[in-house]
């Protein structure tokens, strides 16, 4: 059973998440929380599973009430729920420890996903929040610092350069699958002049989940990102 700890501060939400809730059978609200410091009063004293942490309860700033959640029981899977569209504060989370971002309009059976990966230790990322993220290692100057922004941010997917400089691709490639097997990865390389082929059927080989050749299109983009988030999520 997962035990659910549901902080916000009105009660009509509350009373919504519990009636989405009360559908599944693997799932239990155990208790709720109004305001910042009952949330870290309860997570000191009580056990949860995954706590869903409203962004803007009164007293304090739900992302230092998230950090402080994190800094108390690191494991401890937090889902922040906002009124807010995911590209204000989502990112922004994430970095700050949470497994997920879910607006109040999350439709039913999106927001039970979200709780049973979180539960997993897993996260939950739409495919537009997941094209940010990957970027960030993406425009990452070589493959240690694209591996230091992975391992901060606990992404689930990202693009990566084969022909990186320092660290090259394939090594990053082998490095990403030992230290974080479930994460997705689309491998890209423009070739060394003899084409993109080699490298690419490399990556293959250990583990890149899709790979693109250069140049490739927004919309090529977009069908390899979305494809590998909804892979990686079903397995």
């Amino acid at each position: 059973m997962i035990r659910i700890l549901i902080a916000d501060d009105h009660a009509v939400v509350r009373q919504g998440l519990k009636q989405i809730i009360s559908t599944t059978k693997d799932i239990k609200v155990t208790a709720e929380a109004t305001n910042g410091q009952e949330v870290l009063n309860r997570v000191w004293k009580e056990n949860f599973d995954v706590v869903m942490l409203d962004i803007s309860m009164p007293g304090r700033d739900g992302v230092d009430v998230l950090r402080q959640i994190k800094a108390q029981k690191p494991n401890l899977p937090v889902l922040v729920l906002s009124m807010h569209p995911e590209e204000q504060y989502a990112v922004r989370v994430l970095k700050a420890g949470a497994s997920g971002y879910l607006t109040k309009e999350t439709d039913p059976e999106e927001m039970i996903k979200a709780i049973r990966l979180a539960a997993l230790g897993r996260k939950y990322v739409t495919p537009a929040l997941a094209e940010r993220l990957a970027y960030d290692v993406f425009e990452a100057e070589d493959g240690e610092q694209g591996l230091e922004i992975l391992h901060a941010q606990s992404m689930d997917l990202v693009i990566l350069d084969m022909l990186m400089p320092r660290k090259d691709g394939i090594e990053t490639l082998m490095d990403l699958k030992v230290e974080y097997p479930r994460l997705g990865v689309i491998a890209m390389s423009g070739g060394d002049g003899n084409g993109p082929e080699p490298y690419l059927e490399i990556a293959t080989r250990y583990g890149a989940d899709r790979v693109l050749p250069k140049p490739f299109g927004r919309h090529g983009l977009m069908r390899a990102v979305r494809e590998t988030i909804k892979s990686t999520s079903d397995s």
